[in-house]
């Protein structure tokens, strides 16, 4: 490739940036008839990194387990509630 007086390389006036973004994808670990598993995955897509997506997902009730599973909040309200799954863990 020849180079000449005009090909200069240079940063362009007004470059595009590289928009970034965190998708989740949340599926709830519990079996719940108040619930079917064709309602999932619920969707996170307005934050940047993990933890904007995470926190919103937290705000609308869901529980993100440090083992990468999710409980939804439907399932989160009734273990608050005290009731246990039938076949526990």
């Amino acid at each position: 490739m020849q180079t000449g007086p005009d090909d200069v390389f240079r940063l362009r006036q007004s470059p595009n940036t590289c928009p970034g973004g965190y998708s989740l994808h949340l599926y709830c670990k519990y079996e719940n008839p108040d619930h079917t598993f064709s309602e999932f995955p619920h969707e996170y897509e307005d934050g940047a990194t993990y933890a904007q997506a995470a926190g919103h997902a937290k705000k609308d009730g869901w529980l993100i387990h440090r083992n990468g599973l999710a409980t939804c909040p439907k399932c989160a309200a009734r273990l608050r509630r005290g009731e246990k799954p039938a076949n526990p863990a």
